[in-house]
């Protein structure tokens, strides 16, 4: 899992206000009080697995005060024990105890504090086959902080497919565009497909050579069911997209490369999470709070990614397209 990809609840504020009838002030917090925030996404395709432990706190001071030091956001190493246990899916059982280890990572700046920040990470192989549990436990007060997720596997990408399919029209003479089809994961709901297109640049003055390519994300997508999922693009979307990523550059030629598919995964726990915490739209902004971490607030859960690598595009009609095109024949694409 890249680390890019990993996000965390930051900061929970509770605001209670308690009105008393022989008094006229308003209590807006008491003490300092914590609250243990995970974020954590397995994915045993991954060599490394990491878990984001911090701090979610109620103070009656200036929020911004207390984001700007590590202590208020992050616990010390020595005052966590943080593992995942292996479980069997039948008898929960725990099978083997993978321990996590405490890494520095750098941090971008903001209104958090900056420099180094704090990751639990382990490099252990992880079966999808098996159940896995986080726990986490504090050794100064001994709270104990739990999550478990199953792992996702299974998905099958049937087109493009390596056996039947060579190449990818994106311009059939149907007019209905491409479909990218495949068969569900096992425990997954959410989906995400990702297209790599793969070019080199030549510069014709002297010969420089330099490969380059664009990525074309399109949005999530919620499917249940066992049924095969069929994405489709549009007519034309493919070098639509092309025209707007890829500037023209004067004395330079690109010579077609291939394609990959990759389609990500999540579980329902992932979908429930995202929803629930994207941009608010309407004039309703309170939203529910989701968790799945007992004793704690986040989400352990799991995603996974599936790659179809080095696909050919069509020569006719769709690498004709590219190089002579409306959209994109003035991009110098070349065999």
């Amino acid at each position: 899992m890249k680390l890019k990809n990993i996000q965390a609840i930051l900061c929970a504020i509770t605001l209670g206000i308690a009105l008393n009838s022989c008094r006229s002030e308003v209590d807006i917090a008491g003490n300092y009080k914590e609250t243990t925030v995970v974020y954590g996404l397995l994915n045993q395709y991954d060599t490394v697995q990491y878990v984001r432990i911090q701090k979610a706190f109620l103070v009656n001071d200036n929020i911004l005060d207390y984001t700007k030091v590590p202590d208020s956001i992050y616990y010390k190493p020595e005052d966590l024990n943080v593992v995942i246990e292996k479980l069997n899916p039948n008898s929960y059982m725990v099978e083997q105890t993978i321990t996590m280890t405490p890494t520095l990572l750098p941090k971008d700046s903001g209104i958090f504090a900056s420099g180094n920040m704090l990751i639990y990470k382990t490099n252990a192989a992880l079966d999808s086959s098996r159940i896995y549990r986080l726990k986490i436990t504090n050794t100064k007060t001994g709270k104990v902080i739990t999550g478990k997720t199953k792992l996702i596997n299974g998905l099958v990408i049937k087109n493009p497919n390596s056996f039947t399919t060579t190449s990818v029209n994106f311009n059939p003479p149907s007019k209905n565009g491409y479909d990218v089809r495949w068969k569900p994961a096992n425990n997954a709901v959410l989906y995400q497909v990702e297209i790599t297109f793969s070019f080199t640049e030549i510069n014709v003055i002297t010969g420089e050579t330099k490969p380059d390519s664009i990525v074309w994300t399109f949005a999530p997508i919620y499917r249940t069911g066992t049924g095969d999922i069929t994405y489709n693009l549009p007519q034309n979307s493919f070098f639509q997209f092309v025209q707007e990523k890829v500037p023209y550059k004067e004395n330079v030629q690109r010579k077609i490369g291939k394609l990959n598919f990759k389609i990500y995964a999540g579980t329902d726990e992932l979908y429930q999470y995202t929803n629930i915490n994207k941009p608010s739209t309407g004039l309703i902004q309170e939203k529910p709070l989701y968790t799945n971490i007992e004793n704690g607030l986040g989400i352990f859960s799991a995603r996974a990614f599936f790659l179809r690598k080095d696909v050919d595009l069509t020569k006719s009609p769709t690498r004709d397209t590219l190089r002579l095109g409306k959209y994109t024949g003035n991009l110098g694409f070349i065999e």
